[in-house]
């Protein structure tokens, strides 16, 4: 894409290597830039940036909405299959070869690379002045994905530190709790915005 802003949409460019210079990841693992970080390291590496434009983070094709949808099922195991069927026509599409790609960018598999300091985050937490709904799953997917470095108790202590915050806990529901138990969640958002 050669244009930057169309309408109300904003585009990137594609992420290439030379983004992640050797002195760039170096500075982000300088250890002033990471002190705020719990591990003490930033997770983004060179590794990371090369299998990303080989492709080897590509998405996988299916053969058909079947295929997505039971990957989706696998994935979440709550997933009742005629939601499965129903999420993979809206989630895939079929591509010029007749097979079905996730209508997703695989630049979200590769570790972020912005700067996350906890003293800012907690600055902005403060300043928010709007009532703040936050809704988690009952199942703790953090541990797994973060391996420890930033866990539930982490992010209900940075919580506090919004001025007006409801936290509210979906039972039976994981990371895509919209999937698990979307009659549930839209009556919380439902019930905060009344």
């Amino acid at each position: 894409m050669s244009h930057f802003l169309d309408g109300e949409r904003v585009y990137l460019r594609a992420i290439a290597v030379s983004d992640a210079s050797p002195e760039y990841l170096s500075w982000l693992n300088d250890e002033e830039t990471t002190r705020g970080l719990s591990s003490g390291l930033f997770p983004s590496n060179m590794d990371e940036l090369k299998a990303f434009e080989r492709g080897d983070l590509a998405m996988r094709a299916y053969d058909d909405a079947a295929g997505v949808a039971k990957r989706l099922m696998k994935t979440n195991p709550r997933l009742s299959l005629d939601k499965a069927q129903w999420l993979a026509e809206h989630w895939a599409a079929p591509n010029a070869q007749g097979q079905w790609e996730i209508l997703g960018d695989a630049a979200h598999k590769i570790t972020n690379a912005q700067l996350y300091r906890v003293e800012e985050i907690l600055a902005c937490y403060a300043r928010i002045t709007a009532p703040v709904l936050a809704v988690e799953a009952s199942d703790d997917s953090m541990n797994g994905w973060y391996k420890g470095s930033y866990t539930l108790a982490h992010y209900h202590e940075r919580l506090q530190s919004v001025p007006d915050v409801r936290i509210e806990k979906v039972q039976d529901a994981g990371h895509m709790m919209h999937h698990d138990q979307p009659e549930v969640l839209a009556s919380l958002i439902e019930a905060f915005l009344a």
